[in-house]
């Protein structure tokens, strides 16, 4: 990833296009049995939440053409589960729990 792109958001096509072709040529080399997209996206929800639409947008464009070339491949993200239960103390105290239904039927 060029380092200019590092401090944009996910909304950047440039960085999206990037993103999407890193994942399928993953995917297409390695026919992984599991690929996680990202790790611990509450995290990026907390800090980051005003585009969290733009990752679910982006999760959901790789989810669809990775199983696309690998379609055996379990597709998911990963959550923190201390703030999945508890929130985050002195910060965001309410749990996470929702977030696993913005990805609907797109978890694996």
């Amino acid at each position: 990833m060029p380092r200019r792109l590092l401090a944009e958001n996910l909304s950047n096509p440039e960085f999206r296009r990037l993103y999407l072709s890193e994942a399928v040529k993953i995917a297409e080399k390695f026919s992984p049995e599991y690929f996680v997209v990202a790790i611990e996206v509450n995290i990026y929800y907390m800090f980051e939440r005003d585009d969290f639409e733009n990752f679910l947008t982006l999760y959901f464009e790789i989810y669809d053409t990775v199983k696309t070339v690998s379609p055996d491949t379990l597709v998911f993200v990963s959550f923190n589960l201390e703030l999945m239960m508890h929130g985050f103390p002195g910060y965001d105290e309410n749990p996470h729990w929702n977030l696993i239904d913005k990805f609907g039927n797109n978890l694996i």
